[in-house]
């Protein structure tokens, strides 16, 4: 690999060659904007001057403007490993997260809790402190001073459910009297429901998935399962029955699946028209496996009341 290129990056910069006082100037102004490279300038004086235009119009500067939107927004998706429909630019993050923030709200009732961390810049803080305006509670992970990182027993026990609230969960215990796994597969710690979906924390205390165990696997096949368990606890606590699977659509697992992550893996399931989607991430967020049109066929046999009791006491209204 060729040595970093400084000169040349900044060379790429124009502002870096503005001299203040007779010294070259030093932008320290991150967080107010950043500095743009020609290339940029470039490209958005070469759209300006020559294919200007609203979208989604049946001429040639609006199906131009259509093409630089889809190619910026398969770079995004590109990048942090989502789909192109998911990527969404905006003026900036403050601006972003408020419009994030806003669409959330009206789905917030009164002691919906929301976690932010002390490690966040502002623009990801106050849209979600906001919240506390229509009852929400803003709880907040702390940083560890001596390392400058998250403090991660603080933030595990903010996200453990029914830990520092009164928020339901499913417990293990319950979990594996409903499924048969053995003790490898196990692998849901906690469950509950988040608004239209089911949640669940990866247990981190599981026996060696194979031998011999340092060996790595080209497809988390726990994670994998966390998917499918989850989607069950959604299935046995709405329909009272357990369902096998049958199909998957699409599943994606990135460089950053490692059952050894740093903080806790969760994961969602959502039910729509071709199944579930289910989505594992790390605690910052990072996606790790994304799961799409997950199907199952229930099993014919109904859970008996009290197996199915406490599932459906979370999973339902």
């Amino acid at each position: 690999m060729s040595p970093f290129d400084v000169a040349y990056v900044r060379s790429q910069f124009p502002a870096l060659r503005r001299m203040v006082d007779g010294q070259p100037a030093a932008y320290l102004d991150g967080p107010g904007g950043t500095q743009t490279p020609q290339r940029v300038l470039d490209a958005v004086v070469d759209y300006l001057a020559n294919h200007n235009c609203n979208i989604h119009g049946a001429f040639v500067t609006s199906e131009e403007t259509d093409a630089v939107v889809q190619a910026a927004h398969e770079a995004g998706a590109d990048l942090v490993g989502c789909h192109s429909e998911e990527v969404s630019y905006g003026a900036n993050m403050t601006t972003l997260g408020f419009l994030l923030s806003d669409a959330i709200a009206r789905d917030i009732r009164p002691g919906d809790e929301v976690l932010i961390t002390q490690l966040d810049h502002e623009a990801n803080r106050g849209p979600w402190q906001r919240l506390a305006e229509r009852g929400a509670v803003i709880r907040e992970a702390p940083v560890d001073l001596e390392t400058c990182s998250l403090d991660w027993s603080a933030f595990e026990k903010l996200v453990e459910p029914g830990k520092t609230n009164g928020s339901r969960a499913i417990d293990r215990q319950a979990i594996y009297e409903v499924y048969f796994h053995g003790p490898a597969y196990q692998v849901v710690s906690s469950a509950w429901r988040a608004g239209d979906r089911s949640a669940a924390q990866f247990a981190a205390d599981l026996p060696a998935n194979h031998s011999p165990d340092d060996q790595p696997t080209q497809a988390a096949p726990r994670l994998i399962e966390l998917c499918f368990q989850a989607a069950g606890l959604w299935e046995a606590g709405r329909d009272g029955r357990l369902a096998l699977p049958t199909h998957v659509t699409r599943a994606v697992v990135l460089g950053s699946a490692g059952e050894a992550a740093e903080g806790p893996l969760t994961v969602s399931a959502l039910q729509g028209t071709d199944g579930f989607d289910c989505v594992v991430t790390d605690a910052s967020g990072a996606v790790a496996v994304r799961l799409e049109g997950y199907r199952t066929v229930a099993l014919p046999q109904p859970l008996a009341d009290d197996v199915q009791a406490p599932i459906r006491a979370v999973m339902t209204d």
